[in-house]
């Protein structure tokens, strides 16, 4: 009978060890998402890229129209920590790229934070006449295109951003926090169940 009783108890010790291994993957994965889009890496013909781009749980494009199709040349995209653009066919290398927002923050507003892009792209000015001065404005009221005394955006982009500025997704105070504070406390609860096997191995006669 003793034979018996201890292979099973090898069996459910390397068992345990190839659980508490394959924990790493689920803790590699939420550090790996908090940072992601928080850098920048060099890229071809001294081009700066988002880092792990591909990870973003939302993108769109916007902003600039293709000549050549249908779409637009900006790539936008939101990461649990942070909010980035890029822009691969950019004529100048340094404006390749960029982070709007990375690291928690009680405020979270894309569009708005997209707003301080035809200022760094130097966009025509009348490409953004029909926004609001204040990027701080939480309701721009939308304009009436029969009013002739109101002031036009000439990008389509643009006017479609203002038409529904006061029904966009926004947050503020506490569920801004929610993503990173997910990924944060997760691997906070990874850490802790390392901790308790460590404990428990050390006491094991």
């Amino acid at each position: 009978m003793g034979q018996p009783q201890s292979l099973r108890a090898a069996i459910a010790g390397r068992l345990l060890n190839i659980a508490i291994a394959l924990t790493f993957i689920p803790l590699i994965i939420h550090v790996v998402m908090l940072v992601a889009g928080t850098f920048q890496v060099n890229g071809p013909a001294g081009s700066r890229l988002i880092g792990l781009s591909s990870l973003s749980i939302v993108s769109f494009n916007g902003i600039i129209p293709s000549d050549t199709h249908s779409s637009y040349l900006i790539h936008l995209q939101f990461f649990p920590n942070a909010f980035t653009w890029s822009y691969p066919t950019s004529p100048n290398p340094d404006l390749t790229s960029g982070i709007l927002q990375s690291g928690p923050s009680n405020t979270l507003d894309p569009f708005i934070l997209i707003q301080s892009l035809p200022t760094t792209l130097s966009l025509d000015p009348s490409e953004t006449n029909c926004l609001s001065p204040n990027p701080n404005h939480n309701h721009n009221p939308t304009p009436d295109d029969n009013d002739a005394t109101t002031t036009k955006c000439t990008s389509p982009f643009w006017t479609a951003l203002n038409h529904i500025m006061p029904y966009r997704f926004e947050l503020h105070g506490h569920p801004a926090y929610l993503a990173p504070v997910i990924h944060f406390l997760s691997i906070l609860v990874i850490l802790y169940v390392f901790r308790l096997e460590a404990c428990a191995d050390v006491s094991a006669p």
